[in-house]
C-alpha cells in the first residue's frame, strides 16, 4: 500500500506469473482499503487493464506512475 494521503491511496501486489490470479483475500483487502487505484506488478514489459479494474503493470511502469503521481501532489 502507498499512501499519498488518507483520501489516496495505491494497493500494489507483486506476482512472478505473467498471469497472475488475484485471491479472495486480495479482493476483500480491496474493500476494506478502498484504494483510489490498484496495481499487480509482474515481469510484463507493457501492462494491462484487468475486467475488475486492476492494473497488471511491470516494474518500471509503476514506478514511472509512482513518479508522476509525487510531482502532481508537491
Amino acid at each position: 500500500m502507498l499512501e499519498w494521503s488518507p483520501q489516496r491511496r495505491w494497493a500494489i501486489d507483486i506476482k512472478r506469473s505473467l498471469s497472475p490470479r488475484l485471491g479472495k483475500g486480495f479482493h476483500q483487502a480491496l474493500a476494506n482499503l478502498q484504494p483510489e487505484q490498484t496495481f499487480v506488478v509482474t515481469p510484463e514489459v507493457t501492462g494491462y487493464p484487468r475486467a475488475d479494474g486492476v492494473d497488471v503493470v511491470g516494474l518500471a511502469e509503476l514506478a514511472a506512475d509512482q513518479r508522476a503521481q509525487r510531482q502532481t501532489i508537491f
